[in-house]
């Protein structure tokens, strides 16, 4: 590549900012800020009037919802920005200036990034981009970072003596990766810049845009630090094992679930057909069962021949036999009672029962197991082998529960996890504040030159933040929702009932059991009635919006007394003119 080629500031700029002492924002791309849904008609419109200068009023800049803000800080410091606002007049010199961080499109606000690439020449030449060679523009968004070992950085202000980049990488992993020297980073999204013309015939030149995805601001908080392997280095550590996590959400947590909810009941209730609660801490165990056999069959394929043969045990692995071995911890059953299975015994057994579980239908008002079913049930832990599998270790409540540590060891001797089909869960973010910075970078590419041109990146933005969905500085859309101005019975009759709910033959027996608002609360509930079959009911809109708001209010009263936020949840006016009968 030319070492002549280079990214500015948009040139509609160039006069302003070249004639300041700091030439950093004449060397860096300029971040837009427009405040309606129509940014890119606007933008057009300015571009290709008689003074695109004007883009200056569109500069992004510290605000609020109670003080919006945009456009360069102009010389003079009396002359207002757009909509009157002038950006120095942040209430007082003595006030400190909101961070500047961008605001979401729910919001009202969208933000572009924007440079000129040009040629290193008398007059700076626009650059042609040769799209037909494969060349091409874009821009990325890079996470700062204090290097290692330095607290207290002051991030806002771009500094690359105290603080790293990480690129946003879209692999099988999404996350953030250290970018190391002044190219990509591999895997790095690129992001894409639209070329427009602005100005007159006579001067027309070419800038670059691309909307900053605000909206991300979740994905990128989420998002995890990740290690990309150096160029003729080792390989990268393997993600976590999606079998691990597997087993945690679908087997472990709920199981731990039961525990907890059965210890806390006082008294606690008889193991017996004949009590309710029992019979629902069964079904519930038989579906966790169920889910522990299917995983063993997945997974572990040896460990799950060994619980249907127990013969085969002797040829399994030292970490698969030690899981094999605890599987041998009993829990009690309801039928006979007393009676009681080993945890092997019972995952065999609810697996057997699997197509009785699927297929049962509500016929009574209580819990039922199928016939023959013995109902063991996880949530006994009267046997201390198999509370010391799911009890953690007491002087750390962080360490993991034993039969976790079990199955990890026997997945790590079977062999790494085959490539996950589903997405794994989202894990706890390094930084749950969210308040990181960040800051963009156009780029430029020739692939066609090989190596002698790696893509030429532009100087950083201005550092910013990505503002929360609620955030409290956020500036706030107008939104009316329109209720039924007559609401009589005269009125509501002539509404259409246009809103149509599917309801299946076992909902509408569960619907059935409802006798009214004090027996529900009560737990006082009807034998099922109708004849089983399904319906389709249609219902108006209006009213069912009317059943919205007021069970809204209901719900904001009576929590009040825990938030206390009736004071700043409405403001009302007066509308002596909405009445919903005529005089």
């Amino acid at each position: 590549m030319s070492p002549r080629v280079q990214w500015l500031t948009p040139s509609p700029l160039w006069n302003e900012l070249a004639a300041g002492t700091d030439k950093g924002p004449f060397r860096s791309p300029a971040l837009l800020r427009f405040a309606t849904d129509q940014f890119m008609e606007d933008l057009q419109a300015l571009l290709a009037s008689a003074a695109p200068q004007n883009l200056r009023n569109y500069i992004a800049q510290p605000e609020t919802w109670q003080s919006p803000a945009a456009g360069l800080p102009p010389l003079d410091k009396s002359l207002p920005a757009p909509g009157g606002v002038t950006v120095s007049s942040q209430k007082s010199k003595n006030t400190v200036p909101p961070p500047f961080k961008f605001f979401q499109p729910v919001h009202s606000r969208f933000y572009l990034v924007c440079a000129s690439l040009v040629c290193r020449m008398p007059s700076l030449p626009d650059h042609q981009v040769k799209s037909n060679q494969g060349e091409r523009t874009s821009f990325v968004v890079r996470r700062l970072r204090p290097k290692a070992g330095l607290t207290g950085v002051d991030l806002s202000v771009f500094n690359p003596l105290v603080c790293d980049e990480f690129a946003w990488v879209t692999a099988d992993r999404p996350g953030w990766a250290q970018v190391a020297g002044s190219g990509f980073a591999e895997g790095e999204e690129n992001l894409p810049l639209s070329g427009f013309q602005c100005g007159k015939t006579s001067d027309r030149r070419r800038i670059f845009t691309g909307l900053i995805p605000a909206s991300r601001r979740q994905t990128y908080v989420a998002g995890r630090e990740i290690q990309l392997p150096p160029k003729g280095g080792p390989p990268v550590p393997p993600p976590e094992d999606p079998r691990k996590i597997d087993f945690q959400r679908l087997i472990l947590d709920p199981w731990v679930e039961m525990v907890d909810y059965f210890s806390k009941l006082n008294p606690l209730p008889p193991l017996t057909a004949s009590d309710n609660t029992a019979m629902s801490m069964a079904q519930g165990s038989a579906f966790v069962l169920i889910d522990f056999a299917g995983f063993l069959d997945n997974n572990l394929n040896a460990v799950w021949n060994a619980v249907n043969t127990p013969a085969l045990a002797g040829s399994l692995g030292v970490a698969q036999r030690a899981l094999y071995n605890a599987l041998a911890a009993t829990i009690a059953c309801l039928q006979p009672v007393g009676s009681r299975l080993s945890l092997a015994a019972a995952i065999k057994t609810a697996k057997s029962f699997e197509q009785a579980f699927e297929d049962a239908v509500l016929t009574t008002t209580t819990p039922a197991l199928p016939v023959d079913y013995s109902g063991p049930v996880l949530s006994d832990t009267s046997d201390p082998q198999l509370l010391s599998l799911i009890r953690r270790d007491s002087s750390n409540p962080l360490s993991p529960r034993a039969i976790q540590v079990l199955v990890e060891a026997a997945l790590d001797e079977v062999g790494p996890s085959p490539p996950a089909t589903v997405r794994v869960p989202a894990k706890d973010p390094e930084n749950p504040q969210g308040d990181d910075w960040y800051i963009v970078r156009c780029a430029y590419e020739q692939p066609l030159c090989g190596m002698n041109a790696p893509p030429l990146l532009s100087d950083p933005s201005r550092p910013f933040q990505l503002a929360s969905f609620f955030d409290p500085d956020a500036p706030a859309r107008s939104i009316q929702v329109a209720l039924p101005v007559d609401t009589s019975p005269a009125a509501l009759r002539k509404y259409d009932k246009n809103v149509a709910f599917m309801i299946s033959d076992q909902l509408s027996k569960q619907m059935s059991r409802v006798k009214g608002l004090k027996q529900l609360m009560d737990g006082d509930l009807a034998d099922p009635n109708g004849f089983g079959l399904g319906m389709i009911c249609s219902f108006s809109i209006p009213i069912i919006t009317i059943c919205a708001f007021i069970v809204l209010m209901i719900f904001l009263i009576l929590l009040n007394i825990i938030f206390w936020w009736l004071p700043f949840f409405r403001i009302c006016f007066p509308l002596p003119t909405l009445k919903a009968k005529k005089s």
